[in-house]
């Protein structure tokens, strides 16, 4: 009878001597009685086991600490991120509002510039009228005045075309318009049947 002892507890020790290692009934009990386990060896493997036990704990535990810690660094930095976006969300605030100001002073400037030029025109028509009027020959009579880009346009009736050249003259002696021009003259009767003379001037404020 043949016995297989890869099925037994002595196949750690015959494995080294091929797939198929066969004994007889009669010679596996002094085979059996060769095998010597040496106390010194079962120690160092106990001893061997131990230590990679051990280190295992060590490392597992090493390893639980460094989770541990980068954990905390991980919430410090969503700490760290939580308040950076908080203050990029105030400062878009700050320059959302920042930006309408600008808008609202644009608009205030435009509206300002607008008043300035009415204010400026009406400070060119209040200037020509007051310095027309002041010369105005007595037989000079005027019936409109215009004003369009510092250019006034003054039609009125005279007596006689001297006076409308004393007007014109005049007008160019207070060195506020840069031209005076006598662009029509026709002759009109009243119902008097006097002779008057319709004129229109054209003159630029400097």
């Amino acid at each position: 009878m043949k016995i297989d002892l890869r099925k037994t507890r002595a196949s750690t020790a015959v494995e080294a001597f091929g797939d198929e290692f066969l004994i007889d009934d009669d010679k596996k009990d002094s085979f059996l009685s060769n095998i010597e386990i040496e106390p010194k060896a079962v120690i160092f493997f106990l001893i061997r086991l131990a230590l990679c036990v051990s280190g295992i704990f060590i490392l597992m535990h090493i390893e639980k600490k460094n989770i541990n810690k980068l954990n905390g660094q991980k919430a410090i930095i969503n700490n760290e991120l939580n308040t950076l976006q908080n203050e990029q969300k105030k400062m878009k605030k700050n320059v959302e509002g920042f930006g309408h100001m600008l808008e609202t002073a644009k608009e205030y400037k435009n509206k300002l510039n607008i008043m300035q030029k009415i204010a400026d025109r009406r400070l060119i028509a209040v200037t020509g009228l007051d310095s027309i009027q002041s010369v105005i020959p007595e037989e000079v009579w005027l019936n409109q005045v215009g004003l369009k880009d510092k250019k006034f346009t003054i039609s009125g009736i005279s007596t006689t075309t001297k006076q409308i050249q004393n007007f014109i003259e005049k007008m160019e002696s207070t060195n506020l318009f840069s031209s005076v021009v006598l662009e029509q003259a026709r002759d009109t009767q009243n119902r008097e049947q006097r002779k008057r003379k319709i004129f229109v001037i054209v003159s630029v404020l400097k």
